[in-house]
């Protein structure tokens, strides 16, 4: 296809260490190619989940010549990316979520889209990076280790109140 989202461009790529939700975030970040193409060591580490090691992985795969040939290729064949559109909710965009338990509106695939359409990530699992919590019921381990770490609980409600603020 020539044309496709940037994400699916970035994590098509095949970067060492990079995966589906770096590229999403890496797509987000920057306006295009070209700038994560020239993007610093600071410019990486400054996106939230992005570690020492994935900023020099991504620096070392575009500092590579024969790389960015390709990429030249791809885009003199009429290669577009498409708009990665998303909404900036205030009480969504940048904050790292994770689900648990099962939720009555939602599948967990649906809660994920969502909270990533609205600017916000999602993790498997709580540590200390994780900002809200969406607990369905029998929400299990995640829940009391929430509730341990002091983290923000939200239940479906608070869910739906806040994609529609």
């Amino acid at each position: 296809s020539k044309k496709t989202e940037l994400w699916r461009f970035i994590n098509g790529l095949g970067i060492p260490l990079i995966g589906e939700k770096t590229a999403k975030d890496l797509a987000t970040h920057f306006s295009s190619l070209g700038a994560l193409m020239d993007a610093t060591d600071d410019d990486l580490t400054g996106i939230r989940g992005i570690g020492i090691k994935a900023a020099k992985s991504i620096i070392d795969f575009f500092g590579r010549e024969e790389n960015r040939a390709l990429i030249r290729r791809f885009l003199a064949k009429g290669l577009e990316f498409s708009a990665m559109t998303r909404a900036m909710n205030q009480k969504i965009a940048g904050k790292l979520f994770v689900l648990t338990g099962k939720l009555e509106k939602y599948t967990r695939e649906q809660g994920k889209a969502l909270i990533e359409q609205n600017g916000g990530s999602v993790a498997n699992g709580i540590t200390g990076k994780v900002d809200i919590l969406i607990a369905g019921t029998d929400g299990g381990q995640k829940l009391q280790e929430a509730r341990r770490r002091n983290i923000t609980i939200w239940e479906e409600k608070d869910f739906d109140e806040a994609l529609t603020s």
